[in-house]
């Protein structure tokens, strides 16, 4: 059985005409980690992927767009999703009996639905009062509405909620139309906002750190954004987990590798005791292990600081943009120092249970091992002889549990 390629592209956030193609038709991209060695985890669309991983850089700058100067478009609201998760986040409220600080449910209207790695945030009103709310795959965080933490000075933005897992939002002084946060320091990790109905929400996690705020998009004008602190939140009414999950596994040598990856890399990541372990691709000195959590998909590669010897971690969050409705969810090149060596890695649909796999014509078939609905696999180095590249002639044959073949076909997409 073969399948055209379809690409999934979530009708929550389009992306332009322009940007969609480029997606689909430019495979390879590349990250430089500090200290200039090159490392360049290539992905089908990892121009997005890749990017957003950093935490660092606003979704419509990763695409290519720049922000109007009235402020930053958001993406039409999905009433239906938001509504089902402010009932969720109802429902945690009412739970630990926290339901007299808020107002009834009936009166919420949601204003803004985010969603971002593995996370919703929705911003509501309930006439003039200010709610926001996180769910992630197994955990609800709401704000408190009598606990509005002090505006950033001169302003009258204020920041109402900062989750464990870097969600950020608050309410927006009525003259700001564009708007930008920065943990620690200007040169800091930052973040534009979708701002709305006096309300805004962070659209890329935050780490841990000194909130400051802009109302200027960064590098606008010759002085480049004027930064404010912008006060911590008050602490949530409700953070609880209500859809517990079992814990990732951390005994296996990928276990141990993903465990140390989600505790030390600077952006912080959804729900990290439930990720689960893929398979795993060493390239080099750098290592790289596929990660699940339900439907999510992503993957964390550790190298070595070059100049001290350190192991740094880099967390890349497959986007739903990127995920291709097909058996092959996603693909990905790993590829290092020239000479070192290339490893494709990706993952699957869950009824896929066998994967072989022909490099060139008339190589023999290598079974590729299938790890928690992921794979990891060598690539001949020659296919991928440069950053824009695409490592045509890899043909792959899935099979289901019964030996059945789902599909036959190009790894890569061409």
């Amino acid at each position: 059985m073969t399948e055209e390629w379809r690409p999934y592209v979530a009708p929550r956030r389009d992306l332009p005409d322009a940007v969609r193609d480029r997606i689909r038709t430019h495979a390879l991209g590349e990250v430089k980690a500090p200290g200039g060695r090159r490392r360049t985890p290539l992905a089908v669309a990892a121009g997005v992927a890749l990017l957003v991983a950093a935490g660092s850089l606003a979704v419509d700058s990763l695409a290519g767009v720049q922000a109007p100067a009235n402020g930053l478009p958001g993406p039409e609201i999905d009433m239906t999703r938001a509504q089902a998760e402010l009932d969720r986040c109802w429902a945690a409220v009412v739970d630990a009996g926290k339901a007299m600080r808020f107002p009834h449910r009936a009166t919420w209207r949601p204003v803004i639905g985010w969603q971002v790695e593995g996370r919703w945030i929705v911003a509501a009103r309930s006439d003039e009062t200010p709610i926001i709310c996180e769910t992630t795959t197994t955990s609800v965080t709401v704000s408190d509405p009598k606990g509005l933490a002090p505006a950033a000075s001169g302003t009258g933005t204020a920041a109402l909620l900062f989750t464990p897992a870097g969600s950020i939002a608050g309410v927006a002084d009525p003259a700001w139309s564009t708007l930008h946060v920065s943990s620690d320091s200007p040169g800091g990790p930052a973040t534009a906002a979708i701002v709305k109905d006096g309300l805004w929400v962070g659209m890329n996690p935050l780490p841990r750190g000194q909130l400051r705020v802009s109302a200027n998009f960064p590098g606008q004008g010759t002085s480049g954004p004027d930064f404010r602190d912008l006060p911590a939140p008050a602490t949530p009414a409700v953070s609880v987990v209500d859809r517990p999950l079992p814990a990732g596994e951390r005994a296996s040598h990928e276990g141990r590798f993903l465990g140390e990856c989600l505790s030390s890399v600077e952006t912080p990541v959804s729900d990290p005791d439930a990720w689960q372990p893929g398979a795993m691709a060493s390239v080099g000195a750098d290592q790289t292990v596929m990660a699940r959590l339900g439907e999510l998909v992503a993957y964390c590669t550790g190298d070595f600081h070059p100049s001290g010897g350190e192991r740094r971690f880099f967390f890349t969050f497959i986007r739903d943009e990127v995920m291709l409705a097909r058996p092959v969810q996603f693909v990905t090149v790993i590829k290092a120092e020239p000479g070192e060596g290339a490893w494709a890695v990706g993952a699957v649909q869950p009824e896929v249970a066998a994967m072989t796999m022909t490099a060139k014509p008339g190589d023999a078939p290598v079974s590729v091992p299938i790890v928690r609905s992921t794979f990891a696999v060598p690539i001949p180095e020659e296919l991928v002889p440069d950053l824009q590249s695409v490592p045509l002639g890899i043909n792959v044959v899935l099979t289901d549990r019964d030996g059945k073949q789902i599909r036959s076909g190009q790894l890569f997409p061409g």
